[in-house]
């Protein structure tokens, strides 16, 4: 798998031997070898954003995506902040709920070249018409309807969720 994916995307051997560490991104068994095993917890961090660097620069998809960005740890952060600064030609693209705040999200927000989209939450009247449609039907009581609106809060992933428990 190793010299498959080294082919694939024309890796150096210096940066060959760090595959191991895509082992966990990559959900697949790539076997720790001498140099990963000796590195230390930041020294494996800063290895894996420089292969994944590697990888998106060298890949011809140049759109890089990150959902959640609300739970994102440090290393992360670090990694979206190096393709940011070196991989211009890349649309980054990172999704959040609005209502969470970072520095890292701040620091983005405060530069010129950042576009910032933020969607509002759906109406009320959206928020019932999705359950609607999501179960084919035409009518709730109207209790449920107010469980729905204030436990969903606008948000179509949590009145799909919501939707499909009814």
């Amino acid at each position: 798998l190793e010299e498959k994916l080294g082919d694939i995307i024309g890796i150096d051997n210096e940066l060959f031997v760090l595959f191991p560490l895509l082992s966990s991104i990559l959900k697949v068994d790539i076997p720790e070898n001498e140099e990963t095993l000796s590195m230390s917890p930041q020294m494996r961090a800063d290895a894996t954003c420089k292969i994944l660097l590697e990888i998106l620069n060298q890949s011809e998809c140049k759109i890089f995506i990150m959902d959640q960005c609300e739970w994102l740890d440090s290393a992360s952060w670090n990694l979206v902040a190096s393709i940011y600064e070196n991989l211009s030609e890349i649309l980054l693209i990172l999704l959040n709920r609005p209502i969470s705040t970072s520095p890292e999200l701040n620091n983005l927000y405060s530069d010129e070249r950042v576009t910032r989209i933020l969607l509002p939450p759906m109406t009320k009247s959206e928020s019932i018409e999705l359950v609607f449609k999501r179960l084919n039907i035409l009518s709730i009581p109207h209790e449920v309807e107010k469980v729905i609106e204030n436990k969903a809060e606008g948000n179509p992933l949590f009145l799909e969720e919501m939707a499909d428990v009814l």
